[in-house]
């Protein structure tokens, strides 16, 4: 008996440890197994909600499980439980509004491969929920709000393959977080913050193919280049916008596996390009913007596997191309804005490979288009702004294959469009600025494969509309600024694809409206100000497509609004100077898709707001000049998507302001399996305003501090406001702000002490303020200021000292302040500046020695200064200025001549100066003939005779000149 109590005992101790065991594995079934896929389940539902886009793949059960049995899962559980044992392998959210709450539902996605979450704003403590995701292998968060703390938090995703941080605050501190990302073979770092000294630490990234540092705010230098030559299977390298000179591509020659490469706006000139001779490999190279010449492309010759060659704005001429003639596998060849000219293009006859060949800007005329005849595979031909006629369209009749053909801005007239009639494959014609009448177009009714046009500024009545009602295809026709009426309107109303029709100079009313009514595929209709009535918008209401729409200064009311009801497409909405009131804003709640709204000079008072509470896609309201009131502001609460709002020339006052911080973006969201069991992650609702004016407004310093709750704003104007500064404190902690107009306030020195806590401010406009030198020293705390606007304050040649440290400048507005000569020597050294205003200064030709090493200069204010003759030949060697006023200063024909070097200027006031007929000569090399844009002369000593000589020259060329003076000369 004691024997058998014993086995019983030990089989029940037995039986005891197996269900103990059995209990266990249930347990880490449910743990390991079931707990999982509820929370998967979760997630997934989740994202349903947040409606982003998402792929999934088996799980491992479905995977062990037989096909059948997967059948039987799907039917018994129901889609929606089935998807729990699926794996979301790629996740698409950019530019969605997400929380942070959601990035950390994310973390549960552990079999995520691609995650895409660019122009997403989240705080950078929270992308530690990206640690969990092992698998990933690519990650976008281009134009996030991701900075060197948020990249920390991926160094250990070593399955990482493809990683993009473009348009990022990422900088050198950051790219040590990359270094043992070994599996990379595709990094883009454009738009950053990195610096020479951080391509260090992609050193060991050896795996690398794909590489883009374009465009980096430090510009990447030579010095940077030797941290990549060891990179040897890159196989496609940007640096558009780089520091890079000929110098620096010593450290590419034995990147052998290269195969793109964008040199682009940057220094090389082509001395450096024998280093990449052995490049054999390379089928595109870009140059756009260079200072490259025709002894540069002598090393390219051998690279015989080029399909694309990128040599726009480049000082590539004739010479240069003959070194071309032998890269017969070319298929895209760019030489738009270089010095090419008829006779380099008989060296081109050979590269018959060639699909897209751009010669826009160039002095090509008709006699050189013969050497292009034989180019039968021409898919895309650019010759805008070019010297061709009637005459050198019958070269191309042959150029069957062409798809695209632009001759905007030449001498084409009605007998030239004859020679087109067989291109019968054409999509795109742009004929904008030529001299076609309405004869012209019976030549293009053949072509009814278009389905761009582009006719602006020809002399096209009426009556040659009727010419293109078979082109049924047609989706963008432009005819602006053309001797068309109203009344030719009725010959479009069968052109049933049209997407966008330009009518400006057309003064549309209710009948032109009424033609236009079938035309139900049109995405934009922006007709000058118009005789629109209430009456006619009923005929836009078949036009359900349209995202785009002006009624600006239409004779319309609320009433008819109700019109608009339907076009729910609708993207911007200008009703600026109509009759619409608050009343009027209900007929739009049903616009879910609007995102601009202007309502600039209407009788808008805001009461109305409520009615757009739905729409959550509208970022932006323009109300300057409407009745709102401190009161009525109230109601803009209810506008929970606001990013931008214009209140200027408004009555708003400091007690306005603090209704601004009511508008709240909602950032919370649920999930869970069902809607009676869900959870919310509670975060802490945020104001969206980003752009806020409120210029010519009542406020002062007292209603600032209502704006400190608006953390996402980054751009604030306060011109001819009551602001001194005082209330500028209040801003200080608003981490994005960075572009303040402070223009024709009372601001004085002591209120600038407060700026000095604003390390991000890159913009600041001090325009027509009392601020001198005291207060220009508070700004030295601000090294990132890239545009200074002190036009009409009390600055010096003393105050100007301080602005020699301030190495990112670009534009600087000095107009009438008492800066002279000694005080441009303070910066000769920001070499990077592209915009000096110094009109009505005391600068005289000394000072300009000061600005001839600044190369980058874009555009040059002289007038009213004491410049003579001698002082322009400090000018001649900026070959990127293309705006020069030289108004009221002492010029005369001698000046004009010493501006003869690398100058070609796009457009030059010489109004008050003491030119004449003699000195135009020299414009004919000074002014680009192949963009011209405008020459003022009014008030000089020139006469009818010699303008009309030089507008011979520049036929393109907008010249001005009084007939006054003409007659009087």
């Amino acid at each position: 008996m004691a024997e058998q109590t014993a086995n019983n005992q030990r089989w029940f101790a037995w039986f005891r440890w197996i269900w103990r065991a059995g209990v266990l594995m249930v347990l880490i079934l449910c743990v390991g197994i079931i707990v999982p896929i509820i929370q998967n389940g979760r997630s997934i539902q989740k994202l349903d909600a947040l409606e982003v886009n998402y792929d999934t793949q088996p799980g491992f059960i479905l995977q062990s499980l037989p096909l059948s049995w997967c059948n039987w899962l799907y039917d018994t559980l129901g889609e929606e439980r089935y998807r729990a044992f699926e794996t979301v392998t790629g996740l698409w959210c950019e530019y969605e509004s997400l929380s942070d709450s959601d990035l950390a539902v994310f973390n549960r996605l552990t079999g995520l491969e691609i995650l895409e979450l660019s122009g997403c704003e989240f705080n950078n403590s929270t992308f530690v929920h990206l640690r969990g995701l092992v698998n990933l292998k690519v990650l976008v968060l281009n134009a996030s709000t991701l900075n060197d703390e948020g990249l920390s938090h991926i160094k250990g995703l070593s399955n990482l393959e493809s990683l993009y941080l473009s348009k990022t605050i990422v900088s050198d501190t950051g790219l040590i977080y990359l270094k043992d990302l070994t599996n990379l073979n595709q990094l883009e770092l454009y738009d950053t913050k990195i610096t020479n000294s951080g391509l260090v630490h992609l050193e060991d990234l050896t795996n690398l193919k794909k590489l883009d540092l374009g465009q980096s705010e430090f510009k990447i230098s030579d010095a940077g280049l030797k941290h990549l030559r060891n990179m040897t299977k890159l196989e496609s390298l940007d640096f558009d916008l780089s520091e890079v000179s000929d110098g620096g591509l010593i450290h590419l020659k034995n990147l052998v596996n290269l195969d793109e490469l964008d040199l682009s706006h940057g220094q090389i000139s082509g001395t450096g390009l024998i280093h990449l001779k052995k490049l054999v490999n390379l089928s595109s190279l870009r140059f756009y913007e260079t200072p490259l010449s025709d002894i540069g492309l002598f090393h390219l010759k051998d690279l015989v596997n080029l399909q694309r060659l990128g040599l726009s704005g480049t000082k590539v001429s004739d010479t240069g191309l003959i070194h071309l003639k032998g890269l017969t596998n070319l298929k895209r060849l760019e030489l738009d804005g270089t010095q090419v000219s008829d006779v380099g293009l008989i060296h081109l006859e050979l590269l018959t490979n060639l699909e897209w060949l751009s010669l826009s800007r160039t002095q090509v005329s008709s006699t050189g288009l013969v050497h292009l005849k034989n180019l039968i595979n021409l898919q895309r031909l650019e010759l805008s702004g070019t010297i061709v006629s009637d005459d050198g369209l019958i070269h191309l009749k042959g150029l069957t294959k062409l798809i695209s053909l632009e001759l905007d801005g030449n001498q084409i007239g009605d007998d030239g469009l004859i020679h087109l009639k067989g291109l019968t494959k054409l999509n795109y014609l742009g004929l904008d600025g030529n001299q076609i009448g309405d004869d012209g177009l019976s030549h293009l009714k053949g072509l009814t494969k278009l389905i761009a046009l582009g006719l602006d500024g020809n002399q096209i009545g009426d009556d040659g509309l009727i010419h293109l009602n078979g082109l049924t295809k047609l989706e963008y026709l432009h005819l602006n600024n053309t001797q068309v009426t109203e009344a030719g309107l009725f010959h479009l109303k069968d052109l049933s694809s049209l997407q966008q029709l330009g009518l400006s100079g057309v003064k549309v009313s209710d009948r032109g409206l009424h033609y236009l009514k079938g035309l139900t595929n049109l995405t934009q209709f922006e007709p000058d100000f118009s005789n629109i009535s209430d009456a006619g918008l009923v005929y836009l209401k078949e036009l359900k497509s349209l995202k785009k729409l002006s009624l600006a200064g239409a004779k319309i009311s609320d009433a008819g609004l109700e019109n608009l009801k339907e076009l729910t497409e609708l993207e911007m909405l200008d009703l600026r100077g109509t009759k619409v009131s608050d009343a009027g804003l209900i007929k739009l709640k049903g616009l879910a898709n609007l995102w601009e709204l202007i309502l600039k000079d209407t009788q808008v008072t805001g009461t109305g707001f409520s009615h757009l509470n739905d729409l959550t896609s509208l970022v932006t309201i323009n109300l300057s000049g409407s009745p709102v009131t401190d009161t009525t502001l109230s109601y803009t609460k209810a506008l929970s998507s606001l990013n931008e709002l214009d209140l200027s020339n408004t009555q708003v006052s400091d007690a306005g302001l603090a209704h601004l911080k009511e508008i709240k973006s909602p950032s919370y969201h649920f999930f869970g399996l069902q809607e009676s069991d869900s959870e919310t992650l509670p975060v802490k609702e945020r104001n969206p305003l980003s752009q806020l004016d409120l210029s010519d407004t009542q406020v002062s310093d007292l209603g600032l501090i209502h704006l400190k709750e608006l953390t996402s704003l980054w751009k604030l104007r306060l011109a001819k406001t009551n602001v001194n500064g005082s209330g500028l404190i209040h801003l200080k902690d608003l981490a994005y702000l960075s572009w303040i107009d402070l223009s024709g306030t009372r601001i004085k020195e002591r209120g600038l002490i407060n700026l000095k806590e604003f390390a991000s401010l890159e913009s600041l406009d001090l325009n027509e303020t009392e601020v001198g030198d005291a207060g220009l020293a508070h700004l030295k705390r601000i090294p990132k200021l890239v545009s200074l606007g002190l036009a009409g304050t009390k600055v010096t040649d003393a105050g100007m000292t301080t602005l020699k440290g301030f190495s990112n400048l670009r534009l600087i507005d000095l107009k009438g302040t008492q800066i002279s000569d000694a005080g441009l020597v303070q910066l000769a050294e920001i070499k990077d500046m592209y915009l000096l205003d110094l009109n009505g200064t005391q600068v005289s030709d000394v000072g300009l020695l000061h600005l001839k090493g600044l190369t980058e200069l874009e555009q040059l204010d002289l007038t009213d200064t004491m410049i003579t003759d001698a002082g322009l030949l400090h000018l001649k060697n900026h070959p990127k200025l293309w705006r020069l006023n030289l108004k009221d200063t002492e010029v005369s024909d001698l000046g004009l001549s010493n501006l003869k070097g690398e100058l070609r200027l796009n457009w030059l006031n010489l109004s008050g100066t003491s030119v004449s007929d003699a000195g135009l000569v020299h414009l004919e090399g000074l002014i680009d003939p192949i963009d011209p844009y405008e020459l003022i002369l009014t008030n000089t000593r020139v006469t009818s005779a010699g303008v009309a000589q030089l507008q011979r020259a520049l036929p393109d060329c907008k010249i001005t000149a009084s007939s006054v003076d003409l007659d009087q000369n």
